[in-house]
């Protein structure tokens, strides 16, 4: 899968009119042609032949959007190998991509029709917080599958981080957006922002501090430094790592880790969301779980304390450690979670399959549909590169 930087700088080498291909895996390829023109294709074989369907212009589409078309392309094609996917199976029309209804294409459409009329400042400000704290996560969803509960969660983690009337500006923004959708383009009838604005006045939130991710090169190296045990310090290596929940962390069983499949699989009982939760195990991790065992593993606990009456390392264990590095008030153990998530989603990679690692279960998700098993290569492939970039900023894991 490519990044995000990568499909933004790629250049065609000038010689020769054939395009650059560059390969996203699953038969989806950016052409790179001479003149600048960037364009998704989707390629796959049909009776014996090879063929092509153009998905769109980038940045016009997405990463996001075009990946989501060829995977829809590719299961219609596995599903009905008989039927050409260039084809409609039903009406005999080539296949048609109409990005009309994206939350980002409507919100651009919107703001250019306030640009007169809005002060520079404030619709800079506006169109930045937009960019800045809905395009991550709802910009390439259409606006019928948004949902209020997406909304909310979005504004009240801008709340834990102290952006409070931030937060209801941007849901207000939102709500204008819809209306705009709603009244001028006709697009739609819902608008799921009714009434948020006053949930926001009412919630409370528990603000998490955490450092920017500008930081996180001297934490690291702080880290690397810092002379506590083995055990406390790889804790907070697997946190960062990991980003999964102090709890879920620290109550680690070594019958949880399936070393085959490279898996941790933590239980439904432990999780927040009573939902069992899959964690792709990077080379990183399995470096210091390996190192843990030397040392642990007469212990049910992969972090386990002597000292301690439930044999695992106390709650206090990870920020006690933080706080002594000189971080109080500026980072928590939670805090890798959302630093963490803000940095994938900057990378390029699906939103979904980011809630999916950070164990986001949705309110209005059906209990009996949920699969935790959801994107998981793709999960794979992402916590592979989280961990590698903490490696290229100083995070060193060897063995004993």
């Amino acid at each position: 899968m490519l990044k995000a930087q990568q499909i933004k700088d790629a250049k065609h080498s000038g010689v020769g009119k054939a395009p650059l291909k560059l390969s996203d895996g699953n038969g989806l390829q950016l052409h790179v042609f001479a003149n600048g023109r960037k364009t998704w294709i989707y390629s796959y074989r049909y009776n014996g032949k090879q063929k092509n369907i153009t998905l769109g212009k980038y940045p016009q589409v997405t990463a996001i959007v075009a990946r989501s078309n060829a995977a829809n392309l590719k299961k219609q094609l596995e599903e009905n190998p008989q039927q050409d996917p260039s084809i409609g199976n039903t009406k005999n029309k080539k296949v048609e991509l109409d990005n009309s209804k994206l939350f980002r294409v409507i919100a651009e459409k919107w703001f250019m029709s306030k640009k007169d009329s809005h002060a520079s400042t404030t619709y800079n400000r506006n169109l930045g917080a937009i960019r800045k704290h809905i395009f991550p996560m709802l910009g390439d969803k259409s606006i019928d599958d948004i949902t209020q509960d997406e909304i909310l969660d979005i504004a009240t983690k801008m709340q834990a981080n102290g952006t409070i009337e931030m937060a209801k500006r941007v849901v207000r923004l939102v709500g204008q957006i819809y209306k705009f959708a709603r009244r001028k383009l006709k697009l739609t009838k819902n608008n799921p922002t009714i009434g948020l604005v006053e949930d926001l006045d009412d919630h409370k939130v528990k603000h998490m501090p955490r450092i920017s991710i500008l930081e996180l090169p001297q934490l690291i190296k702080d880290i690397q430094s810092y002379q506590g045990d083995y055990t406390s310090v790889s804790a907070i290596k697997m946190m960062m790592l990991c980003f999964v929940r102090t709890g879920e962390l620290r109550g680690m069983e070594w019958q949880e880790i399936d070393w085959e499949n490279k898996l941790w699989r933590i239980p439904a009982e432990r999780m927040k969301g009573r939902k069992p939760h899959l964690v792709p195990l990077s080379e990183e991790v399995l470096q210091i779980l390996n190192n843990l065992k030397r040392i642990n593993s007469q212990s049910q606990f992969v972090f386990s304390s002597s000292r301690a009456k439930d044999g695992m390392i106390s709650s206090h264990t990870i920020l006690g450690a933080i706080k002594r590095m000189g971080y109080s008030g500026k980072m928590t153990g939670h805090g890798f979670r959302g630093l963490a998530s803000t940095f994938l989603h900057e990378q390029g990679y699906l939103s979904d399959a980011i809630e999916r690692q950070l164990a986001h279960v949705k309110k209005d998700r059906v209990s009996s549909a949920y699969d935790h098993s959801v994107h998981l290569e793709t999960r794979r492939e992402m916590m592979k590169f989280w961990s590698e970039y903490l490696v290229s900023k100083g995070l060193v894991i060897k063995a004993l």
